[in-house]
């Protein structure tokens, strides 16, 4: 069985061997009081969001200088809970999203990659893709099968040289990027296409 655990110690190992100054700028981990006041308000009590707060604390964006240089994937990084709770409301009721959808991935640009946390959907743990200046608003695409997945893409990409993370910036092979993508999320409509 997968432990979301040992895929954070995965991720952790990823981040600081191939974008370490982008590691440093993670937020300290998050104690449990502070994530419960939050998802609660929002009744995501989910496990897993627990698990990647309590590793690190998200990231926070100022509006100074790029926002390109905080990801660590071609949609973001992981924005502070601060920051997730904010979009929250305005992504419900602007945008549409499901009450059950979690801002898990964000660009800070506009562009975000929203968690599942309904136990009792059939697409619970999936991510899906909002990103207007692709056009994905009103039709949200799935872009990574599952949090364990989107790791795991991410892992491979940066272990096999598709992504680069050189003068705090993200470079990507996009070809084979997709095809590393469709290979690990083989549910995902996003990369079908």
């Amino acid at each position: 069985m997968k432990s979301i655990d040992q895929y954070i110690v995965k991720l952790d190992n990823c981040l600081q061997k191939y974008c370490k100054p982008l590691y440093d700028e993670f937020l300290e981990s998050l104690d449990d009081a502070s994530i419960k006041s939050i998802l609660d308000k929002w009744n995501m009590n989910d496990p897993l969001l627990f698990s990647i707060y309590r590793w690190k604390g998200g990231m926070e964006y100022d509006g100074n200088g790029n926002a390109d240089s905080l990801s660590f994937n071609l949609s973001g990084t992981i924005p502070s809970l601060k920051y997730a709770e904010q979009v929250l409301a305005e992504g419900q009721k602007l945008m549409g999203w499901r009450a059950t959808q979690f801002p898990l991935i964000c660009s800070f640009s506009g562009d975000f990659v929203l968690y599942e946390t309904d136990k009792n959907r059939s697409d619970y743990q999936c991510l899906y893709l909002v990103s207007p200046t692709m056009g994905y608003v009103d039709i949200q695409p799935k872009y990574f099968d599952s949090v364990f997945s989107m790791i795991d893409t991410i892992v491979l990409n940066f272990e096999t040289g598709v992504f680069r993370y050189e003068d705090m910036y993200l470079e990507v092979d996009y070809d084979l990027n997709e095809i590393n993508s469709a290979d690990m999320n083989p549910e995902s409509d996003y990369w079908k296409n």
